[in-house]
């Protein structure tokens, strides 16, 4: 009789473990099929001079061949850094969502002074 009891407690404690590994798997599954989350930086990088600015949106203007206007929208979660403003040129990294580029992080370039601070200073070589 006890082997029996025995027998019984290793039978349901056996189910009991198949039945929450079941159950945990397929609590699981959906977290496997979820569509992924974006990365932290964005999976595009664009630059360009910023045209309008406010707390929802940004448009930039593109030089060269693919001279257009890309709006950007803002959100809490984006990384800014440096000073945002019109006819500065700034760098950002976005994700598609649809039609729409969200901007994960967008950084001001310095203001260019037509001179590098970290350039030394050459003498002319015809001079004495």
């Amino acid at each position: 009789m006890r082997r029996q009891l025995e027998s019984i407690a290793m039978l349901g404690a056996l189910l009991g473990a198949l039945t929450a590994g079941s159950v945990a798997a397929r609590g699981a599954a959906p977290q496997l099929s979820a569509p992924k989350s974006a990365p932290a930086l964005g999976t595009h990088a664009v630059q360009g001079i910023v045209k309008s600015v406010d707390a929802s949106t940004l448009v930039i203007a593109r030089n060269g061949r693919r001279s257009t206007d890309l709006s950007f929208s803002l959100c809490g979660s984006t990384i800014r850094e440096g000073q945002i403003a019109i006819g500065r040129v700034v760098s950002i990294r976005y994700v598609m969502s649809g039609q729409t580029r969200i901007a994960t992080a967008v950084s001001a370039h310095p203001e260019n002074t037509g001179r590098s601070a970290d350039r030394p200073v050459t003498k002319s070589k015809g001079g004495t």
